[in-house]
């Protein structure tokens, strides 16, 4: 199973994101 740059990156960005919204939602972490 390759997975091209392309959706490399952006799945490094789509869990970046999901990091940042856990991050949010739980300040005392």
């Amino acid at each position: 199973m390759a997975v091209s740059a392309l959706d490399s990156k952006a799945l490094e960005r789509t869990i970046a994101r999901d990091l940042q919204d856990i991050q949010d939602m739980s300040p005392n972490i």
